[in-house]
């Protein structure tokens, strides 16, 4: 893994989703042969069961724009 700028800022529940399942995770039972380890695993799970896994960029988008005013 490389760190392209360190402390960037937080990252929300949706961008945490995005970058597991780009790295292999999901609730699919062949999961064991993604290169996800098994704390990641527990964040995933957790993460998939709120609202975060319901949403999209536009949705993010939209909304940081409407706050923005």
């Amino acid at each position: 893994m490389k760190i392209l700028e360190a402390n960037a800022g937080p990252l929300t529940n949706f961008e945490v989703i995005k970058f597991l399942k780009s790295r292999g995770a999901s609730k699919d039972p062949s999961r064991v042969l993604a290169d996800v380890s098994p704390s990641e695993y527990k964040v995933y799970d957790y993460l998939v069961e709120t609202a975060a896994c319901n949403q999209s960029q536009e949705n993010i988008n939209e909304f940081l724009e409407k706050s923005k005013k």
